[in-house]
């Protein structure tokens, strides 16, 4: 019989070494053989331990299943050996330990001074783990994204908004069924291409100062390329390859020198999701967190390029980081929807899942980080939240919503204290698109919509004035639509 007593002090964080693991077990008063050495050390590696199991929770998070059982294995074989020498070296060691006179002496002392060791240590920990105010050091930025020297306010020479003179940026296939980008003058026109792209894009950005168009393009081969060009479609060149990659959502630093996009990786076992960087000065582009395999995606800045938002799939939360402190705030994530940061404070939306009646729905929440708290902005227990966009004055969020029971689509306009919430748009027999776009001066919500009656199944792009109301179609098969100042 074996006497096994397991104890563990840990402070968890994302890189689990399964040598760090304290582990007690009383050898037994009598003599001791070569066979019960031997039977101690494989039932103590095989003695299931709370930290194994965590290592391996962490693997399937990661999918890195195969991985998890190679460091557990590990783990039970290096503890079956520490277990065997440990016997060995009592075994050799007892006729010395016997005739020592001041061993026994000192013996008593011991149990007192071990358990003082591990008082300390637990102590210590704890208050390391109360008081660190950062992430762990698997999750911590590179060295160069943790500098806010470059935290700056949006950059200057942003056009001024003039409805006579903006154009509407849009995406829509081509006569080889190619996806391209269009701009339309917002008083009136005909649509010009801005690209003749052989590989269709997939999505698109544009710059703080409205002075650059990124786009993203992806071939047969599930490869996607980033490209950059004037507003006016001149001097495009491609910025970003992702061969073995699916490089998308890029986002701009408010200084517009750099962004994150989220990678998704094809050339492991496994599809990995990350976050990287990319310095559009000098081309450099490197993983977000020291572990590139560290899963996480859907980045998001705030105003002032302050604070860092991404989704961790690991653990299902919308992870929030401050680049200059190191504090880091969590909020759950269940919707499948990604976080919208406030264009003027430190707020942020996100979807939360509201199980009311017979079916969960989604209700969009504003979560403010000063204050802490978080304000429902959901409407009824039948209505489904599926799209906001924040004015870019922070005075009102847009909310694409269906009543699920009456199966019918609406626009409604709500301020960030949940007052003054009203319907904008509400039309019988019309589709509205998860596209919304407000125009520089808030005054102006461009959107897709699908009618039934006319076109049906194609998709229009509108505007509409938010204080008179009045509605104005733009063009006829696009989507994604965006103000071009």
């Amino acid at each position: 019989m074996h006497d096994h007593n397991h104890s563990h002090d840990h402070v968890h964080d994302h890189d689990h070494d399964p040598l760090l693991h304290g582990h007690s077990h009383e050898l037994p008063n009598n003599h001791v053989t070569w066979k019960s050495l031997l039977t101690l050390g494989i039932s103590g590696g095989l003695v299931p331990c709370p930290d194994a199991i965590a290592i391996l929770l962490v693997a399937v998070a990661i999918n890195r299943i195969l991985f998890g059982m190679a460091l557990i294995t590990a783990f039970s074989i290096g503890l079956a050996l520490v277990l065997i020498g440990i016997g060995i070296a009592m075994v050799q060691g007892a006729r010395i330990i016997s005739r020592s006179i001041w061993m026994d002496k000192i013996s008593i002392y011991v149990p007192v001074i071990s358990a003082f060791v591990v008082l300390v240590l637990g102590i210590g920990l704890t208050l390391t783990t109360l008081f660190s105010g950062s992430l762990s050091t698997t999750v911590q930025p590179s060295p160069s994204i943790s500098s806010t020297n470059e935290t700056a306010p949006n950059p200057k020479n942003v056009p001024v908004f003039d409805l006579q003179q903006a154009k509407l940026i849009y995406l829509s296939t081509d006569s080889n069924f190619v996806s391209q980008l269009n701009v339309i003058p917002l008083a009136g026109g005909n649509p010009k291409a801005l690209t003749q792209e052989t590989n269709t894009i997939i999505g698109f950005s544009i710059s703080p100062n409205y002075q650059t168009i990124l786009f993203t393009t992806l071939n047969n081969k599930g490869e996607t390329f980033f490209w950059a060009m004037n507003r006016d479609g001149t001097q495009k060149k491609q910025i970003l390859e992702c061969p073995q990659a699916y490089c998308s959502g890029p986002e701009w630093f408010p200084n517009g020198k750099k962004l994150v996009y989220e990678r998704r990786d094809y050339s492991h076992d496994v599809v990995l999701y990350s976050i990287w960087w990319l310095d559009l000065e000098n081309g450099q582009s490197q993983p977000v967190f020291r572990d590139q395999q560290f899963p996480s995606f859907a980045p998001k800045f705030s105003f002032d390029g302050n604070w860092l938002s991404y989704i961790s799939p690991s653990n299902n939360t919308i992870q929030i980081y401050n680049l200059g402190n190191g504090q880091n705030l969590s909020l759950p994530y269940m919707s499948g929807m990604p976080e919208i940061w406030s264009p003027v404070d430190h707020s942020l939306l996100y979807w939360d899942i509201i199980t009311q009646g017979d079916q969960p729905i989604r209700h969009l929440k504003r979560y403010n980080l000063e204050s802490g708290r978080t304000i429902d902005l959901g409407g009824t227990k039948d209505e489904d939240d599926y799209m906001a966009a924040w004015s870019p004055d922070g005075q009102w969020i847009a909310i694409s919503r269906e009543n699920t029971a009456t199966i019918k689509e609406q626009i409604w306009l709500i301020k960030p204290d949940r007052s003054q919430a009203h319907v904008l748009l509400d039309q019988d027999k019309v589709s509205y698109g998860g596209d919304l776009s407000w125009s520089p001066d808030s005054q102006y919500l461009v959107y897709s919509r699908i009618s039934e009656d006319k076109n049906p199944g194609t998709s229009e792009i509108w505007m509409t004035n938010i204080q008179t109301g009045l509605q104005n179609k733009i063009t006829t098969g696009g989507n994604q639509p965006a103000f071009l100042p």
